[in-house]
């Protein structure tokens, strides 16, 4: 089994999860692209596809797109948030995302209840508010994208921490280990002994995203049910 995102190929994370797992992982690098994408990957390998698809419930255009793909015989598609959804918890883990903000987020997906002015700006979706969260996080390097002009830019997620830039007390953790904590926060992920955790069924993974829609829908006071 592989597996699909949106996001661009040559995101810091992305390029983290293809290190970690080489040949696992795949980017359409945006929603508009995941059809050919798939058809590519179902061409050339025999496994089958899972597809991280962006959903967030007060975004009606990520949800009717959704709504446009149904699962195959080798295709399962499984709604998340958005990366940047578990990018959060991920560096929250280690401890370099340790903001209000993100503690409230665990609380309610309703942007009014964890939003103020300290904030800077009232993010227009949740997959904005996720974005501009990890931009709070201690350290620069641990921020998700490239800069030609700031080599330290993403350097979290292209190397083993043993800088004195920043984070030198992390020295010691390497880049794979790092990958493979991104990796095990994932709703589903390759079955190694590297990771802890007993295998699930797609429809396992389903489940639990179901109650995390149905907590979604409810914070947002949408009374909607995403079919899943």
């Amino acid at each position: 089994m592989v597996f699909m995102f949106e996001d661009n190929p040559t995101t810091p994370s992305s390029e983290l999860l293809c290190y970690t797992f080489p040949g696992k992982y795949y980017f359409s690098g945006g929603s508009d692209s995941v059809s050919d994408k798939v058809e590519s990957i179902l061409a050339s390998s025999a496994e089958d596809v899972v597809v991280f698809f962006d959903v967030v419930l007060d975004n009606d255009a990520t949800v009717d797109k959704y709504q446009m793909y149904r699962d195959s015989q080798r295709v399962h598609i499984i709604p998340i948030p958005c990366i940047g959804y578990y990018l959060c918890e991920w560096l929250h883990k280690a401890g370099i995302l340790t903001t209000t903000y993100y503690d409230k987020s665990k609380m309610t997906f309703l942007l009014k209840d964890i939003i103020d002015e300290s904030f800077g700006f009232n993010p227009a979706s949740l997959e904005k508010f996720y974005k501009s969260l990890m931009t709070k996080t201690k350290y620069p390097c641990t921020l998700n994208r490239i800069d030609q002009n700031k080599d330290y830019i993403g350097a979290y997620y292209r190397g083993d921490c043993n800088c004195q830039r920043h984070c030198s007390k992390k020295g010691g953790v390497t880049r794979k280990d790092k990958g493979l904590s991104l990796v095990y926060t994932l709703p589903a992920y390759p079955s190694t002994d590297d990771l802890p955790g007993q295998s699930v069924t797609v429809e396992g993974v389903k489940l639990l995203q179901k109650l995390l829609y149905a907590k979604m829908s409810s914070d947002l006071g949408l009374k909607m049910k995403l079919k899943i």
